[in-house]
């Protein structure tokens, strides 16, 4: 009994530090745009509005990353799909082209910002 409950928090672990972690190091980036933007408010000084815009894009940067390493393995895999089994060829090429407008989709999106 203990053992399950050993082998359940480090399931819970895991679970934290593989899918919640970099939400949570996200949001604190975001808390410190935001006070360096309070900051740059208060002093009116041009050096501290460029820190925050910079801050914002470095944000945007990591986004981007996160973007790819999330679509990049779904890509290859429905490429690895559609070279091995050719009898749905059609769908999965269409499932394969709309991924890949996805991707290109949000990578326009953000260097719009």
């Amino acid at each position: 009994m203990q053992a399950d409950s050993v082998n359940a928090f480090w399931s819970n672990a895991l679970f934290f530090i593989e899918i919640k972690a970099p939400q949570y190091l996200t949001l604190f980036r975001y808390v410190g745009v935001y006070r360096q933007g309070q900051k740059s408010c208060r002093s009116g000084r041009q050096e501290d509005l460029e820190a925050a815009y910079r801050q914002l894009n470095d944000i945007s940067i990591l986004r981007l990353f996160e973007t790819f390493l999330e679509s990049a393995p779904l890509l290859t895999l429905h490429l690895y799909i559609v070279l091995s089994d050719l009898n749905n060829f059609n769908l999965l090429i269409g499932r394969l082209a709309l991924s890949l407008a996805v991707t290109s989709w949000l990578s326009e999106k953000s260097s719009k910002k």
